[in-house]
């Protein structure tokens, strides 16, 4: 999270917030550019992910063809209060440039020059946004069955990627035997690495 939030940081003002929504709520960039206010309830605080860009166009399906009601993350609720009011068809996020919707290839652009102001090298928007929300999880405890659900992924082995040890948890693995227990192995003993 400290890294995602050191790449934000150094995106202009006028960009962050599609970045916060991306590194806070894990949607994928494509349904983030294609919000619209009437996929908000401010009241119950959920999102309706219902659209993506795909190939630079807007579908009126995602990728799983599938609408799903997400909880919005508290801190996200908060911002998007803060947002002046719009038509219900109208995009949430626009580029302050361009005055129209996000597309994916601007994001991704945004984030690279993001990422080298901050040193940060190979993170793609993909990797530092969805697949890092679900690998914090993971590092977390949280089963992959719920961040599965979260995430709108259909084959449990899509959620397995994205569960990768923490580096705590690699040396934990790789941690050198206690002298006791070296004493207690003989030449003679028979080791399996199964």
């Amino acid at each position: 999270r400290a890294l995602q939030d050191s790449i934000i940081s150094a995106v202009p003002d006028a960009h962050r917030p599609i970045f916060f929504l991306l590194t806070r709520q894990g949607i994928r960039p494509g349904e983030a550019v294609a919000l619209q206010w009437r996929d908000i309830d401010m009241t119950a605080g959920t999102v309706l992910i219902r659209r993506t860009e795909s190939l630079r166009k807007i579908k009126e399906q995602t990728k799983g063809k599938v609408e799903t009601y997400r909880l919005l993350h508290p801190d996200l609720l908060l911002m998007l209060k803060t947002f002046p009011p719009r038509f219900p068809k109208d995009y949430i996020f626009l580029n302050i440039n361009t005055g129209r919707p996000y597309r994916v290839n601007n994001l991704e652009g945004i984030w690279n020059k993001a990422c080298a102001k901050v040193g940060v090298d190979n993170i793609t928007l993909y990797e530092g946004t969805r697949h890092s929300v679900a690998s914090q999880a993971a590092t977390r405890g949280v089963s992959l069955f719920k961040i599965g659900e979260v995430l709108g992924h259909s084959d449990k082995r899509t959620t397995e990627r994205y569960a990768k040890m923490d580096v705590s948890d690699q040396i934990e693995v790789f941690e050198s035997p206690s002298p006791a227990t070296v004493t207690k192995l003989s030449p003679s003993t028979k080791q399996s690495d199964k």
